[in-house]
C-alpha cells in the first residue's frame, strides 16, 4: 500500500518494473491490468506509484507523461497534370481500379500500380470516385474491394447508378473495417459497369492544378 513519487531520467519504451531498496523488482501497471507502453512516459516526468499487494504489481496512480495514437492515415489515389484522361472504363466485364500515387507518412502499405499490401492490422477502407459518361442510356455500376492474397475473395462491394444524357455525373463511395492477422495482405478494387462505357472522373483542365480521380483513404486504427 506504500505510495513513491519517482522523476524518470529517460523516457520508457516498454514494459517497464520498480525496484525498492533490495527488494525484488515489480511490474508498473497503468489503469489495474495494463502494462505500461512506450511513450506512456516521458523523460523529466514525475510520476505517483502505489503498492497493490493483492495483484503483487505497482499502480501508476498519475496521468500519463504523452499518449501515442495508434492511428495512421494513408492515400492511394489516380492523379495526373491538367487535362489528364481519366480512366476508362468499358462495360461487359470487370476491370481492376488503378492508382498512381501514395502518400503514406507513416510508411504502413506498399501501393504496386493497383495492388495496395497492408501489414497485420486494423484497418477503414474509405474508396471514392466519381463517374461520368456522354451516351444517352443509363448505367448501373458496382465496385469491389477485393482479398488478392487470400484468392481474390470479395470483401466489400458498392453500387450505383449512372443516369443517363450528356456529361451525366454521379458519384459512388465503398467503406469496410479490415483486419489483417497474417503477416501482410494484397488488396485491390474492381470496378464492372453493366450496359455502358464509363470514366472514373472528369478531364477538368483547370489551370495549372494537378486533377485527382478515384482514391482510397486507408486509416490503420490498431
Amino acid at each position: 500500500g506504500r505510495v513513491f513519487v519517482i522523476k524518470l531520467n529517460a523516457s520508457v519504451t516498454g514494459a517497464t518494473t520498480i525496484t525498492v531498496d533490495s527488494l525484488a523488482a515489480k511490474s508498473l501497471y497503468k489503469s489495474g491490468t495494463t502494462e505500461i507502453a512506450s511513450g506512456d512516459l516521458v523523460a523529466g516526468q514525475l510520476i505517483m506509484v502505489g503498492y497493490d499487494t493483492t495483484a503483487g504489481h505497482f499502480e501508476l496512480l498519475t496521468t500519463l507523461g504523452a499518449v501515442t495514437s495508434p492511428y495512421k492515415c494513408a492515400v492511394v489515389k489516380y492523379t495526373g497534370a491538367a487535362g489528364t484522361a481519366p480512366q476508362a472504363i468499358t462495360f461487359g466485364s470487370e476491370a481492376t481500379v488503378q492508382f498512381t500515387t501514395a502518400i503514406d507518412p507513416d510508411g504502413f502499405l506498399t501501393l504496386n500500380t493497383h495492388q495496395i499490401t497492408l501489414t497485420t492490422g486494423k484497418y477503414l477502407l474509405d474508396f471514392s470516385t466519381p463517374l461520368i459518361r456522354n451516351p444517352a442510356s443509363s448505367t448501373s455500376v458496382v465496385f469491389i474491394i477485393r482479398d488478392v492474397t487470400g484468392g481474390n475473395v470479395t470483401i466489400a462491394t458498392g453500387t450505383t447508378w449512372v443516369p443517363g444524357g450528356p456529361g451525366s455525373l454521379c458519384h459512388t463511395r465503398v467503406v469496410h473495417p479490415l483486419t489483417i492477422t497474417g503477416a501482410s495482405n494484397v488488396y485491390d478494387v474492381r470496378v464492372y459497369s453493366e450496359s455502358q462505357d464509363i470514366d472514373l472522373g472528369i478531364v477538368m483542365n483547370a489551370g495549372s492544378y494537378a486533377e485527382t480521380y478515384q482514391q482510397m483513404s486507408i486509416i490503420k486504427i490498431a
